[in-house]
Parts: structure tokens; sequence; C-alpha cells
């Protein structure tokens, strides 16, 4: 999906922009300088709707003329959040499976949770997380086959 929101800009005064969405409670981040201050909202705004429509929240509808401060000004930022990757922590991930961190981590090791390393933790990909919720696997162990068996099939 395609998303255009308002975004307010303020100068700060010890340099770089602090940035809010008026529209999307919670959403603010900031930049060094304006243009890191664009690629921060967009990422910023990516994230929260992507995790909105993996969440099946409601998305609120933009609005726009948003009254402004001295130091502020009034950007319109559009994103797109059909290929949007979201990342959690292996907390995280672990609440919403219902299992404990290490266990999510076994998961990541054995390739069977997408994550990317971050220092000494993994961040998980939550649509995967989300898809394990909603398709868990079945229980038990995988039986093994034996050897005898495996020449009969081939």
């Amino acid at each position: 999906m395609q998303y255009t929101y308002e975004a307010i800009f303020t100068a700060e005064e010890e340099g770089g922009y602090s940035v809010n969405f008026p529209d999307i409670d919670g959403c603010w981040t900031c930049g060094d300088d304006y243009a890191d201050a664009i690629f921060m909202a967009a990422d910023a705004l990516t994230l929260v709707l992507r995790s909105a429509e993996l969440d099946e929240e409601s998305i609120p509808p933009a609005t726009f003329k948003h009254p402004l401060g001295e130091r502020d000004e009034r950007v319109v930022i559009s994103v797109i959040t059909d290929e949007a990757q979201v990342f959690i922590t292996t907390a995280y991930a672990a609440e919403v499976l219902g299992v404990s961190a290490g266990r999510v981590r076994q998961l990541v090791a054995n390739g069977q949770l997408p994550a990317k390393k971050r220092g000494r933790d993994y961040m998980v990909d939550y649509a995967a997380v989300k898809e394990r919720v909603a398709n868990p696997p079945k229980a038990g162990r995988v039986k093994a086959v034996a050897p005898a068996q495996e020449a009969k099939a081939a």
C-alpha cells in the first residue's frame, strides 16, 4: 500500500531536526540534518504502518495543515509498505510466540526464522513470526527415514 502523511519537522537549537507525524500516535524520529530527517521520517513511517498492517490494526486517515510552532515546517512524506520488512527483538519474538528467547535463537540458528545479526543478538523478521503463530508447526520431532527406505523411494 502507498500512504502519504504530513510530518512536522522542528529545527532543534543544537542542530538537526525532530520529526513528528501528528496523525500517527508514537511515530517520532529525528535526523542530524534535513536530508537525514527526511530519510528517518520515511523509515519510521514505513515501519509503523507495516507493523499495523501485519497486526491487522486500523490505520488512521491522513490529515493536513496541522498547526505549526515558530521553528516548525510541514513536510509531506509518502511511503510504500508492500516490500517493507519489520524486524523485532528476540525477546519480543519470544513473547509473541509464547516461547523463551533461547528457543527463538534456536529457531534462528536452525534457519526456521529469518533474522539479521545485530550486535550480540538477532533481529527477527516480524512477518515470519506472525506466520509461525498463524500456522504453528506440528508437535514432536521429525521422524528419521531409514537408509533402506530412502533407496526404495529413489
